[in-house]
């Protein structure tokens, strides 16, 4: 499982860095929250497919 987890954590971090950049261009009042949501919300959609994936995987073996 833990190799599966930091591709999820590197990927959510450059996420949310590439956002807080786009955010800082174009001027929102919060950046940093504004970020942190849209991170959270990748983080959670990658764990979903990860889980979506493995569970196709155990039916197929299954």
């Amino acid at each position: 499982m833990k190799k599966h987890v930091k591709p999820i954590v590197y990927f959510t971090t450059v996420f949310f860095a590439l956002s807080l950049i786009l955010f800082l261009l174009i001027g929102s009042p919060y950046p940093i929250l504004g970020s942190a949501i849209v991170a959270f919300l990748v983080f959670e959609l990658r764990f979903l497919f990860f889980f979506v994936k493995e569970k196709k995987k155990d039916e197929i073996l299954s």
